[in-house]
């Protein structure tokens, strides 16, 4: 009985130190962009970050998506593999079977998305397992929202367009949703 519970024991331990060392891990910084086509662009989905976020939304020259700051190494080997879809833009930290693991880091991420035309972007989904996210929109573009948060506060827009086409749809675990516009 003594041996079981040694080796239960010793299990847990072990578990416990594999658990700690994947969720710490260390950060490097990141700088990547995509140029997408107007079909591209009018989809862009933000899944599994487990950091504090900002998503800049802004007119421009050309149709991009940069991701810039510091997350999980692991994070970042993934972003390099990532390429748009046809009809659509998924930056996505879940495995191959939609599980998203939450890492813990301190670091800022900046996502910004450029458009030529502000009716260009359909909807922006992003759905985060924990961390802060600010949400920069000019008044240009014109936006309906969906925000929801399981453990925060959500700071609205000051200005609701509930008629409009194009949807900021948010799903956050834990943290804060707040919109600037």
């Amino acid at each position: 009985m003594k041996k079981k519970i040694a080796i239960l024991v010793i299990g847990v331990v072990i578990a416990g130190i594999f658990y700690l060392n994947y969720v710490n891990e260390e950060n490097t910084k990141v700088n990547k962009e995509w140029a997408l086509t107007d079909e591209q662009v009018s989809n862009v989905v933000l899944k599994g970050i487990s950091q504090d976020l900002k998503v800049i939304l802004k007119k421009g020259d050309t149709n991009t998506v940069q991701v810039a700051g510091e997350m999980p190494v692991s994070f970042a080997d993934k972003l390099k593999e990532i390429q748009p879809e046809k009809d659509k833009m998924l930056i996505s930290f879940a495995t191959e079977i939609g599980v998203s693991i939450a890492k813990n880091s301190k670091e800022k991420l900046t996502v910004t998305i450029q458009t030529t035309d502000t009716k260009l972007l359909k909807e922006l989904n992003i759905k985060m397992n924990k961390g802060n996210l600010v949400v920069q929109v000019p008044n240009e573009f014109e936006r309906r929202y969906e925000l929801e948060t399981n453990k925060g506060e959500v700071t609205n827009p000051k200005s609701v367009k509930n008629n409009a086409d194009e949807l900021i749809k948010v799903e956050l675990g834990f943290g804060n949703i707040d919109i600037v516009e």
